[in-house]
């Protein structure tokens, strides 16, 4: 649940590349869906933020945390694929595959 929890904050308090619009907002209407009052800080350990959940948390609530795991994890996937397009347009990879070039040996990755 902390890394639901910390995807939601990163989201919460990230803005898009025009740096003006919201990663994650919530309308008046869908207010009940935002988890922010369920969540409290429960200190910093040396693991990082600790947070506590509030018993009457709700579905609409859960759901929200684990939309936001989800979209941050697909992030990190179509952050790659865009990584593996660029690299393949740097190497003038005339078929544009990149994972061929990776299998070949051709690339290294870290």
């Amino acid at each position: 649940m902390l890394k639901a929890i910390s995807s939601y904050y990163r989201l919460k308090n990230g803005y898009a590349e025009d740096n003006l619009t919201a990663l994650l907002s919530f309308s008046t209407k869908a207010g009940a869906a935002d988890p922010v009052s369920s969540i409290e800080l429960d200190g910093v350990s040396s693991n990082g933020r600790e947070y506590r959940i509030s018993a009457d948390i709700t579905n609409l609530q859960v759901a929200t945390l684990a939309m936001c795991l989800y979209v941050e994890k697909g992030r990190v996937v179509t952050d790659t694929l865009d990584m593996f397009d660029a690299l393949a347009a740097i190497h003038g990879d005339i078929d544009l595959n990149p994972l061929d070039d990776l299998k070949e040996g051709l690339w290294v990755t870290i």
